[in-house]
């Protein structure tokens, strides 16, 4: 089923190659405007575009945190960020001792712990420089967005190539090394989110 369904996204992509690119751009540019999951998205890339699929993402990763981080900034310097729940919301971020002064190794670590679309309002609402906080979410980013887009190029070749076994996939260098990083991510930021909770309480 799932194979259909993904032979037939790359089929209409070979039929009207123009109308795919806009229809997956405006998905794209959406979807990493909300608060879902960039992780999925980064792996769909990855499936349907392989290695310019980690282009793709970055480019709206980037896009889509820069107007999300100047969204919440502007906010908070009107009129409508003295009401309770935009000051609640301040004063909840400023509690957190790590992130009250936050300098490049903070932004660059909470970038693997806090989730993509409250890191950047958050630090929005701090009124970080956007250059520079552009510039330090690009270096976290780009290790974790070729991994992600890795896993979903060999996924391509495991759905789509009739010959490719599970064997394969799990013996593909690429495959093997992203998920051994992402793995490795998770483990790192689950270890530092802990010790952060503890200082916190």
């Amino acid at each position: 089923m799932i194979e259909g369904l993904f032979s037939q996204i790359l089929s209409f992509q070979e039929l009207n190659h123009l109308k795919f690119i806009l229809i997956l751009s405006l998905f794209n540019f959406i979807y990493f405007l909300t608060p879902l999951p960039t992780t999925f998205i980064v792996i769909f890339n990855g499936f349907i575009f392989r290695t310019n699929g980690f282009i793709y993402s970055i480019f709206f990763t980037l896009f889509g945190s820069f107007l999300i981080f100047e969204f919440a900034k502007n906010l908070s310097k009107k009129k409508i960020f003295n009401q309770k729940f935009f000051k609640f919301c301040k004063k909840k971020i400023q509690m957190i001792k790590f992130i009250k002064t936050p300098n490049n190794g903070i932004i660059f670590l909470s970038r693997y712990i806090i989730p993509y679309f409250v890191h950047n309002i958050m630090f929005g609402f701090l009124e970080t420089k956007l250059r520079r906080f552009m510039l330090i979410i690009l270096l976290a980013e780009i290790p974790l967005i070729l991994s992600f887009n890795n896993i979903g190029k060999s996924l391509n070749n495991f759905v789509l190539l009739k010959d490719y076994k599970i064997s394969d996939l799990f013996l593909d260098y690429e495959f093997l090394l992203s998920f051994l990083f992402v793995f490795s991510i998770i483990l790192i930021a689950s270890s530092v989110e802990k010790r952060i909770i503890k200082k916190n309480n």
